[in-house]
């Protein structure tokens, strides 16, 4: 009789586990990059190595940058719109991508506008991640 409970416990308990392994796996998942071009959205990607270097090269050139009173050119077109998702640490950001070169994004509640230079092996970099299938 004992035998069955232990059994019985035992069941519960892979059970409840497997199902927090699936929990745990779809979160993991959840971080994205998705890329508009003229308004529309043009790739979604899950690669943790293109979420990692959209994240990086965010994070690095904006916190170069914050202060550095620039203002995007005039002859600025925009090139592509990059949107990051990542659940750990939460974050939801927006950068935008011109062919000049440039790339800007706004902070503090969309208040201030954040511009900076980006150079051609980066912006060829980020091209290729956006091409890569």
């Amino acid at each position: 009789m004992k035998k069955r409970y232990v059994i019985y416990i035992l069941l519960i308990l892979i059970i409840c586990l497997t199902g927090i392994h699936i929990i745990n796996q779809n979160r993991i998942n959840e971080n994205t990059v998705n890329i508009y071009k003229d308004n529309k959205l043009k790739k979604t990607t899950h690669n943790k190595k293109v979420i990692d270097y959209m994240s990086d090269f965010y994070g690095d050139k904006l916190g170069d940058n914050t202060d550095n009173g620039k203002s995007l050119p005039n002859n600025s077109k925009l090139l592509y719109r990059v949107e990051i998702k990542q659940t750990k640490p939460h974050a939801h950001i927006f950068f935008n991508l011109y062919k000049n070169n440039y790339a800007s994004s706004r902070i503090i509640f969309g208040i201030k506008q954040v511009v900076w230079k980006v150079s051609s092996n980066e912006k060829n970099r980020i091209i290729k991640l956006i091409d890569q299938k």
